[in-house]
């Protein structure tokens, strides 16, 4: 938990299976759900929110690299995703 009571950014690693991305984390303690977002061309794209530790994000295409982000939500909220380090996992 940061000073403003919202959770840390957990640690984030990513590996390339069966063509999906799949993002793991260890639990940051008190969190409620994780989001996980796409980071392209500066902007941050949601694709979905979770409970677990790990996230599966298909559809990635050849000869392109994907970098991603996870954020940590609990009761006073989200933490800062915009200053996460990315994952990349490239597709070839």
């Amino acid at each position: 938990v940061d000073g403003s009571g919202k959770p840390v950014n957990p640690d984030v690693s990513a590996v390339l299976k069966n063509g999906k991305a799949v993002l793991s984390w260890e639990k940051v303690t008190g969190v409620e759900s994780y989001n996980i977002y796409r980071y392209k061309n500066g902007k941050y794209t949601l694709l979905g929110t979770t409970e677990k530790t790990s996230f599966r994000i298909g559809g990635l295409k050849k000869d392109r690299t994907y970098k991603f982000v996870v954020s940590a939500v609990n009761e006073t909220g989200e933490s800062r995703y915009k200053k996460a380090s990315t994952v990349s996992v490239t597709r070839s």
